[in-house]
């Protein structure tokens, strides 16, 4: 992939879907003139530079192909107003998550109601604010500021490779990886099999906590250093690696401990079905953690080697020529 390719696919993931293959069509073609017009059919990556330096930062060049009619944010604040109303969307659904949890846990009359009443009147009133503050900014004629920082076009990401990360897929995991822990921490004197005044199964979960705090602060550290590069690097594919062997162990771990409770949990009055269940989803998690494990590195090594799968072609009915 050449260097006049990644500046256009950089250009064109900022554009809309409908309009992305013509104008990065449009796109290729002035700056292969603008090269060869320049330094002749045989121009370099470093020609190209120099084309794509001039040509401005491919932000720039994106926001220059939106309609310049009335709108209510324009294509300068667009980009910023869409990801703080990404992150209020995640920040919104980690609290109805947690609400939801909390009913689980301890229900109360007209919990459920509250929970989404509540997410509604804080989707619309944030939502609004938001929309009004970024609209203030476009009639206000404030402008963005260029970065003041060189940007080099060598540097531009491939994206054949698969190595871009989103930030609103790092906040999003960062988000559910914390609101998850501190439910665990805040609820778990709640989390186990309620069997009259007891809870089993609760001493498993606070045994093993330490571990899953550990695990959550390696699980945030890995995506705010994905957030600040914005792309895969090889030493984070194998810091990820060594997260998800982790996390395998902690559910091994606590896999091993539910089997060993089978015989308790009978003696406490649980029932021998609900203990023989207990069982037999404590031994296929360990399975299902590895599968998704095996499933994301499966997809990681066909980006990586380019390995496509092309099913054959079915035989066209007679009827159909």
């Amino acid at each position: 992939m050449t260097l006049v390719d990644r500046y256009v696919a950089e250009v064109a993931r900022r554009l809309p879907r409908s309009r992305r293959a013509d104008i990065s069509r449009e796109l290729t073609s002035t700056l292969l003139d603008a090269m060869e017009s320049r330094f002749g059919p045989a121009a370099t990556d470093d020609d190209a530079a120099v084309v794509l330096q001039e040509f401005g930062r491919p932000d720039a060049v994106a926001a220059s192909y939106w309609p310049a009619s009335q709108y209510l944010i324009g294509p300068e604040w667009y980009p910023a107003f869409s990801q703080v109303l990404k992150i209020h969307l995640l920040v919104l659904g980690a609290i109805v998550i947690a609400g939801l949890v909390l009913q689980v846990l301890a229900p109360s009359p007209d919990g459920l109601a509250k929970v989404f009443g509540n997410a509604i009147q804080f989707l619309v009133f944030a939502f609004g604010v938001i929309v009004l503050i970024f609209h203030l900014l476009e009639r206000g004629e404030v402008r963005v500021r260029p970065r003041a920082v060189d940007w080099d076009p060598h540097d531009l990401p491939s994206p054949a490779t698969g190595e871009i990360v989103g930030r609103v897929e790092s906040i999003a995991a960062i988000i559910a990886t914390l609101a998850g822990f501190l439910v665990l921490v805040r609820f778990q004197e709640y989390i186990g099999i309620p069997v009259g005044n007891q809870l089993l199964l609760n001493n498993i979960l606070v045994d093993n906590l330490p571990w899953i705090g550990a695990a959550a602060v390696l699980t945030v550290l890995q995506y705010i250093v994905l957030l600040w590069q914005g792309r895969w690097r090889w030493y984070m594919r194998c810091y990820k690696v060594g997260v998800d062997l982790f996390n395998l162990i902690i559910t091994w771990r606590i896999s091993n401990a539910v089997i060993a409770s089978h015989e308790s949990l009978v003696t406490a009055g649980v029932t021998p079905q609900l203990a023989d269940l207990s069982s037999q989803l404590a031994r296929a998690l360990p399975f299902v953690v590895l599968a998704v494990m095996l499933y994301e590195g499966g997809k990681v090594l066909f980006r990586v080697t380019g390995w496509t799968y092309s099913a054959p072609a079915l035989p066209r009915h007679p009827s159909s020529r």
